[in-house]
C-alpha cells in the first residue's frame, strides 16, 4: 500500500503543469483515484483510504488472542482480548510493532469475561505515529 509521503509527492507532481480547470472535476476525481491506489474500488474504500492517508489508526491488538469453548465444543478466538494468565506482547495493528504487556508494560487491563481488554497508555503508535483507537465496549 502506498504511504503518506508518496501519495502527497504524487499529488504535488500531478498539479504542478495544471493549474487551470481546463482538465474538469471528473478527470482530477479519476487521478486521485489512481494517485491514492482506491482505482477500480468502491466507492466506501475510496473514502476510507482517503481517510487513512489523512487520520491513520490502529489497534494495540495482544499477542495472545483469548481463546474460549463454546456449549457445542466449538473453538472461538478473540482477537481483542488478552488471554487470561497471560502478560505477552501487544502489537500494532498497522505495522506490528510489539510493546510490553503486564505490569511495567504500557497498557491497563479491563477484565471480562473471556479475557482481559488491554487499554493502551498513549494516543499514538511510537513506531508508525497512527492514531490509537480504543475499543469502548
Amino acid at each position: 500500500m502506498t504511504n503518506r509521503e508518496e501519495v502527497a509527492a504524487r499529488l504535488r507532481e500531478t498539479g504542478k503543469d495544471n493549474n487551470d480547470w481546463s482538465m474538469g472535476v471528473n478527470a482530477a476525481f479519476f487521478k486521485i483515484d489512481d494517485i491514492i491506489g482506491a482505482q477500480y474500488k468502491s466507492y466506501g474504500f475510496f473514502f476510507s483510504r482517503l481517510a487513512d492517508l489523512i487520520d491513520p489508526t490502529c489497534k494495540y491488538l495482544p499477542c495472545v488472542c483469548a481463546t474460549w469453548v463454546d456449549d457445542s465444543d466449538e473453538e472461538h478466538e478473540e482477537e481483542d482480548l488478552e488471554e487470561p494468565g497471560y502478560s505477552e506482547n501487544a502489537y500494532c495493528s498497522i505495522c506490528n510493532y510489539e510493546m510490553m504487556t503486564g505490569e511495567e508494560g504500557w497498557f491497563d487491563y479491563e477484565r471480562k469475561e473471556r479475557g482481559n481488554r488491554l487499554i493502551p497508555n498513549f494516543n499514538y503508535c511510537p513506531h508508525c505515529g497512527a492514531r490509537v483507537v480504543r475499543d469502548e465496549s
